[in-house]
């Protein structure tokens, strides 16, 4: 592979002498988005929170959380590449990391944003064509679903305070794809019962607070004319890959 020159999302010049060997990432989405894209065996290490695939977890070194990365274990292991998340991770560790490698820093908070990042990952990868397939899979399947629903919506992410995830998210363009129109403005804001009184369904994630069934319940009482469902976090959450499964758990689940 000749040397190669990207552009991340902040506009940042990140420069490769080879195809990554050694690749750090620091977001769970991320990490299995690298290791489907044929990667897996490249990835060195990973955050605490990193779940999948669980074998190429299981032999990667943890590197902490997210938003508190062991720096000097990152630099022990010397990658070729860092993948990092601008909402995700912490800026100033990821300065600091950028002095001495390559990163590559992704900002995404649309459907058209994912899909860009998945066909960089595989550039990066050498391996393009796989990044298109996965690109066109998942296009397909979003642009062939017909939501049976035009509703207006609420997506809690946090239980005291309450918080929802806004119009200015990822998870928000997933919602308008599953035929939600999201009511809360912004980026993850505190919410109050009037604002759950103003949609018409209330989404309940499993992450990053693990809502359940008793949590369900209690609002319904409060609110007994709302729809009221609780998601699978990851599926409404995850960029990447991951989304190859969203319109499957759409219809699996009646949403």
């Amino acid at each position: 592979m000749n040397k190669l020159t990207f552009t991340d999302d902040l506009g940042n010049t990140v420069n490769l002498d080879k195809t990554p060997e050694r690749i750090v990432s620091l977001v769970p989405s991320i990490t299995k988005t690298v290791a489907d894209l044929g990667g897996g065996d490249k990835i060195a290490g990973v955050t605490n929170f990193c779940k999948y695939p669980e074998t190429v977890i299981a032999k990667a070194k943890k590197l902490g959380g997210p938003k508190r990365i062991k720096v000097d274990a990152v630099k022990e292991l010397n990658p070729d590449i860092i993948f990092a998340v601008k909402e995700e991770n912490n800026k100033d560790q990821i300065t600091e990391l950028g002095k001495y490698f390559p990163v590559f820093v992704f900002d995404i908070n649309t459907v058209r944003d994912a899909l860009k990042m998945i066909k960089t990952i595989a550039s990066i990868l050498d391996n393009p064509a796989q990044g298109e397939q996965v690109v066109k899979d998942i296009s397909d399947d979003f642009n062939g679903y017909k939501p049976g629903r035009d509703e207006t919506g609420i997506y809690l992410i946090w239980r005291e305070p309450l918080m929802a995830a806004g119009k200015d998210t990822f998870i928000s363009s997933m919602m308008k794809v599953a035929g939600f129109e999201n009511i809360i403005e912004g980026r993850y804001p505190v919410v109050s019962t009037n604002d759950l009184d103003r949609a018409d369904v209330i989404l309940l994630s499993t992450e990053p607070y693990h809502f359940t069934g008793e949590h369900k319940n209690e609002l319904q009482k409060q609110f007994p004319d709302k729809k009221i469902f609780i998601v699978n976090g990851e599926i409404f959450s995850w960029y990447g890959t991951m989304m190859l499964k969203f319109i499957d758990y759409l219809r699996s689940n009646n949403l």
